[in-house]
């Protein structure tokens, strides 16, 4: 088990050091001798976690994906408790998380995390929505304008708590759901 505590460690030591020179260079420019000098690990075990920076940042992506697909799929409703929870750890994320879904970010990510939350919103939503034509573009609607709020939530710095962005997504969504139809 210690050895799995180091592996995480230095992951995140990396993902952190990728994360911060993102802020300031586009991600072409970067290269792995800047990662590892930025994170303070050697190219031997730079090497030892990925290949090259594509692959560091696939194996960031899957991460988090699972865990996103993890969060959605252990809650049953689409209610704040949810949005809470996706906040709170998104909230925990570093750097990289916020480059990757900038605006200029990685799409790759954002449609993976888009896709998740369409499917999640097609399960609650077809609870309530008889019509097919409506509920898919319902469900459109409800992933991408949750995901929108939440990316621009990121990118501007996270200037509230992730309970007021999900008191926020709500009440946006009410305003919507009600207008909208």
């Amino acid at each position: 088990m210690p050895d799995d505590l180091r592996i995480t460690k230095t992951r995140k030591k990396i993902y952190h050091a990728l994360g911060e020179l993102m802020r300031e260079t586009p991600f072409d420019k970067i290269t792995v001798c800047g990662i590892m000098k930025k994170a303070g690990v050697s190219r031997k075990t730079f090497y030892n976690h990925y290949q090259d920076k594509i692959d560091l940042v696939q194996e960031y992506q899957k991460e988090l994906s699972d865990t996103i697909r993890q969060i959605f799929t252990q809650n049953t409703d689409m209610g704040r408790a949810l949005i809470e929870k996706l906040a709170m750890f998104l909230n925990t994320q570093d750097y990289l998380l916020t480059a990757l879904l900038s605006y200029n970010g990685s799409l790759e990510l954002q449609c993976i995390i888009r896709g998740t939350m369409e499917k999640y919103c097609m399960c609650q939503l077809k609870q309530v929505i008889e019509d097919p034509l409506q509920l898919e573009y319902q469900v459109i609607v409800t992933a991408n304008s949750i995901f929108s709020i939440v990316q621009h939530w990121l990118v501007t710095g996270k200037k509230i708590s992730p309970e007021e962005l999900a008191g926020i997504v709500i009440k946006l969504q009410g305003i919507h759901e009600i207008s909208a139809w």
